[in-house]
């Protein structure tokens, strides 16, 4: 009577009513038996896993034209996520950076420590005498504290290289040039040669510009252009410019605003010199190709004809510069210096040169005065002092900003040095 409900029901199979006939009762007629069949439910929905992918920049886009972030905890809370991973990345970065940092900045620091460490040894090895010990370990602190630039300690690095500096310039006898006068513009100038309390200047176009030795107004002679010259020195007995050629010959400049005469020489066999310097009335002009020296002797006013001074074969075809003051010294390309006594060559060894190099590794010019006692070697970025014996006296250094110096004249009382680049010319005391 009472059949089951839909809830109750077997899926896919015929309900009916039961009646339990134990207890005599009557079987239901056809009219009291309903009969349910079950219905198929709704399906199970599958199983979502969820999705390891961040979302992209048009879905976030998307969700929150749907969803404001206020009103989507699970972007919000994806993106607060990324935000705090970020966060972190970006910390981890900056201490692993700062501790990099410290440790930079220690090490650094007692490079520093060992620099000075240094420093005091080598001054005691200058006290006790000891210099080229303390040569060296100057050295090495100005090394050392150049690789410190740039860093956290650079400047007790910098005072440090200065009192370094100071040490080794003292013990090496160095003075640094670095109160240079411009007397003028020059435009690859070549040669130099001081005279009559004037300077010349030989330019790249065979031009010789004149100027005084304290500055001020120029004069320029132009020299034939068949004959270029290639270098210049002053007169010893009397007032001029003597002017070598490619020719090979002489010519005479006798005033700043020319015009230039050609010498009265006797050619003979001389090939093409490359320097030349007076001594008294006579002309010596180096000539590499010939393996020779060429002196022109005068009598009366006269050149006579060109003899060879070296007599005892020594070779002078690497020679660059010649100086002269009785004997005469040649400056070789390698660094060498050969005296000459009488057409002959004598002993000259070169002795206690200090760093920066112990020999001459740039040499390109040597000068003297007739009656002064030292000769004046240009080395690259400097000029060392010897005397007439070879040994060191002293030396001048250039600031590396001054740039290359083509060639250096002193003055007569060795107080004035004038310095030649091929973009100006200057003057410093001594």
């Amino acid at each position: 009577p009472h059949p089951v409900t839909p809830e109750q029901s077997i899926i896919g199979q015929t309900i009916f009513s039961i009646n339990d006939y134990r207890h005599g009762q009557t079987a239901p007629s056809a009219s009291q038996i309903r009969e349910y069949r079950a219905t198929q439910p709704a399906p199970t929905p599958a199983v979502r896993r969820p999705s390891l992918a961040l979302p992209t920049l048009p879905a976030l886009g998307q969700q929150l034209g749907r969803n404001p972030l206020w009103q989507s905890k699970t972007l919000g809370m994806t993106l607060l996520a990324g935000a705090l991973i970020v966060i972190l990345l970006i910390n981890l970065r900056a201490l692993s950076s700062k501790r990099e940092t410290e440790q930079q900045a220690a090490a650094h620091a007692a490079e520093l420590v060992a620099l000075e460490d240094q420093l005091e040894e080598a001054k005691l090895a200058k006290v006790f005498n000891q210099p080229d010990k303390a040569r060296a370990s100057f050295q090495a602190v100005l090394t050392g504290a150049d690789d410190l630039v740039n860093t956290t300690v650079a400047a007790e690095a910098a005072l440090l290289a200065s009192d370094a500096q100071a040490e080794l310039d003292e013990l090496t006898v160095t003075t640094r040039l670095t109160k240079l006068t411009e007397l003028a513009s020059i435009q690859d100038g070549s040669a130099l040669s001081l005279w009559d309390g004037q300077l010349s200047v030989l330019g790249a176009d065979g031009s010789l510009l004149t100027v005084p030795l304290t500055g001020g107004e120029t004069s320029t002679v132009t020299a034939p252009s068949s004959a270029p010259p290639v270098a210049t020195t002053a007169f010893d007995e009397k007032i001029g410019l003597a002017v070598l050629t490619s020719a090979p010959s002489v010519l005479e400049l006798a005033t700043a605003s020319g015009p230039t005469a050609p010498l009265a020489l006797t050619n003979g066999s001389w090939k093409a010199g490359t320097a030349l310097a007076p001594f008294f009335n006579t002309l010596y002009v180096l000539a590499p190709a010939d393996n020779q020296i060429w002196k022109f002797a005068s009598t009366n006013g006269q050149f006579q004809a060109p003899v060879g001074y070296v007599e005892d074969g020594t070779a002078v075809s690497g020679a660059v510069d010649l100086a002269i003051d009785g004997s005469v010294y040649v400056l070789l390309g390698d660094g060498q210096i050969r005296k000459f006594s009488r057409g002959k060559v004598t002993e000259f060894p070169l002795r206690d040169i200090p760093e920066p190099a112990p020999t001459f590794t740039a040499p390109t010019q040597l000068l003297t005065t007739r009656d002064g006692d030292a000769l004046y070697v240009l080395d690259g970025h400097r000029v060392v002092v010897l005397d007439k014996t070879g040994r060191f006296q002293r030396q001048y250094a250039f600031a590396p900003e001054l740039g290359d110096v083509t060639r250096i004249a002193i003055t007569p009382d060795e107080t004035t040095l004038v310095v030649l680049t091929p973009t100006a010319l200057y003057s410093t005391p001594l």
